[in-house]
Order: C-alpha cells, then sequence, then structure tokens
C-alpha cells in the first residue's frame, strides 16, 4: 500500500515537472488578424462556430492532508453567426 501511494506520487510529480515545458499555444487577448477577419470557416462552410483554441494543463497542490488538483483551460471560440452564440456557454462541475 505504501509503496503504491509511492509510486503514484512520484509519477504525479513527475508529469507535472514536465508539463511547465514549452509555452501556451495562445495568449489572452491576442489575436491574428486572419481570425478577426474570419467570416465562414473555410473547411464547414455552414459552421455556426469553430474552436480555434483547446489547451489545458493540470497542477496537484498539497495543502495539509489534501491533494488538490488545479485544471487551467484556455478555449478560444470563434462565433460566425448568431447561431453560434450557444457554443460560448460554458458549464463547469463541481
Amino acid at each position: 500500500m505504501k509503496t503504491t501511494f509511492l509510486f503514484l506520487l512520484f509519477i504525479i510529480f513527475y508529469f507535472n515537472s514536465k508539463s511547465d515545458i514549452g509555452k501556451d499555444p495562445a495568449e489572452w487577448g491576442v489575436f491574428s488578424k486572419e481570425e478577426l477577419e474570419m467570416k465562414v470557416y473555410p473547411m464547414d462552410s455552414t459552421a455556426s462556430a469553430v474552436i480555434l483554441t483547446k489547451y489545458g494543463t493540470v497542477s496537484f497542490e498539497i495543502v495539509g492532508y489534501d491533494i488538490k488538483a488545479v485544471y487551467y483551460s484556455l478555449i478560444r471560440i470563434k462565433i460566425l453567426n448568431a447561431a453560434g452564440f450557444k457554443y460560448g456557454d460554458i458549464e463547469i462541475p463541481y
């Protein structure tokens, strides 16, 4: 039991340290000219919205006797017409 716990703890810290490598694929508030000028998605002209970026990371924090997972998510959606507004609604489960 103790060996399994230590192994899992090692795996968590190993991947947590490796997740800091690299750069986010997008930055908040920084848009390319092509993204701003896009009126129709070229691969599907009937699309009402398109996901431009979907990126997430998970980090683990030890607080007292608890281990908490902190999830960071960046999703960039381009809404092309009024029917695409529903794709801007998100739900965060608790």
